[in-house]
């Protein structure tokens, strides 16, 4: 028995295989839509790397600005961030033949892509945390710093509160003060310190490097003439004419031989560079942060201790060029883009910060978990 082949027959033949040509492309492109993994993982993993960087400084200077306002900081820490990407694809093909005879083809495709995020955020709390925050830098951390080409400028000015017996602001370690602070002295040496690290004229080494190491500067012996290191000399109290100095934590009065410095806490240096948060004008009328004043009664300007080091801005919209900006209390505060001297600072406290508060080893606090989705 022979099947008998119609026209109709070979038309649906045709037909079929014509189908599945047109098809093949749509199979491949709804198959390589599956390999997106790759792809996602080096998008997501740079957006998020940027939001939490950005979010952390912003953090930080919001912090900076409750503490000028006499407000209680908080710090909440990305704990885990996850997510979970859905992935779905799916296509048709079909044809239809009208009684003209012609065909129909019909083809179609979709992609859907979804991602679920789960952030998990912990607040930075606990009698650790505190404790580690209000403990003094160490000469250990010190050390590290300065040899790590940090500006010895701004890095004594923000962790110091006293040098050889020169104050470095050290009432506003607290909170605001109602009176104006010494610091000019303690400016000037610093000053000169970094006018001979630029000249690479000073090292700080530790003596004698086993268990009984002592941190100390070196000044180069070419450079003991130096009318820079006269002026150090005579404001730091250093008699003696020596290439050595060693370096210790008492640094109330001056020793002619060795140099006392003061470390500040965590806690103290934010509450130092608090002082620099430019306040608006209500709220200084309104009563709202203390205002120090000089002997005189005058208004003391915090930007003559804190120039050259750090600067927060404040106004009533949102800046168009800022490094980092927080909205609080109806104003917009924020560290211009271009002041490359604070967001120096700024990067140098983040450091800091990352030392001195460092993990601690205590009771899970509460973790609040954000699942974002529909």
């Amino acid at each position: 028995m022979h099947a008998r082949i119609t026209r109709k027959t070979q038309r649906n033949r045709i037909s079929r295989l014509t189908l599945l040509a047109l098809a093949a492309p749509m199979v491949l492109f709804l198959n390589a839509c599956t390999q997106f993994g790759p792809g996602l993982v080096k998008a997501g993993r740079n957006d998020y790397n940027i939001a939490v960087s950005q979010t952390s400084n912003e953090q930080t200077l919001l912090n900076l600005v409750r503490l000028r306002y006499s407000d209680n900081p908080l710090w909440l820490s990305v704990g885990s961030v996850t997510t979970q990407f859905n992935i779905a694809s799916g296509g048709s093909a079909g044809y239809d033949q009208p009684e003209s005879g012609d065909y129909n083809w019909n083809l179609g495709g979709a992609v859907t892509y979804s991602e679920t995020p789960t952030i998990t955020y912990t607040p930075v709390v606990g009698e650790a945390f505190v404790r580690n925050i209000l403990r003094p830098m160490d000469f250990d951390t010190f050390m590290l710093l300065a040899n790590s080409g940090w500006d010895i400028d701004s890095l004594l000015r923000l962790t110091a509160s006293r040098l050889n017996g020169l104050p470095n602001a050290p009432t506003s370690e607290g909170s605001t003060p109602e009176l104006a602070p010494e610091y000019r002295d303690f400016v000037r040496a610093t000053g000169l310190l970094r006018v001979l690290q630029t000249k690479d004229a000073l090292r700080f080494r530790y003596q004698d490097p086993g268990e009984d190491t002592i941190p100390t500067l070196y000044i180069r012996e070419d450079a003991l003439d130096w009318p820079e290191v006269s002026q150090l000399r005579e404001l730091l109290g250093l008699e003696e004419k020596k290439r050595l100095y060693n370096l210790h934590i008492i640094a109330d009065k001056q020793n002619p031989v060795s140099i006392g410095i003061d470390f500040r806490s965590l806690a103290e240096m934010l509450q130092f560079l608090s002082t620099s948060v430019q306040i608006p004008h209500d709220d200084i009328e309104a009563g709202r942060v203390v205002v120090t004043r000089d002997e005189s009664g005058r208004t003391f300007d915090w930007e003559e201790v804190t120039d050259g080091l750090f600067a927060v801005h404040s106004q009533d919209k949102s800046p168009d060029y800022a490094a980092v900006a927080v909205r609080y209390r109806g104003s917009w505060f924020y560290i211009d883009d271009s002041d490359m001297h604070t967001k120096n600072t700024f990067r140098l406290l983040s450091m800091v910060g990352s030392i001195l508060a460092g993990k601690t080893e205590q009771d899970p606090p509460p973790v609040l978990t954000i699942p974002v989705g529909r």
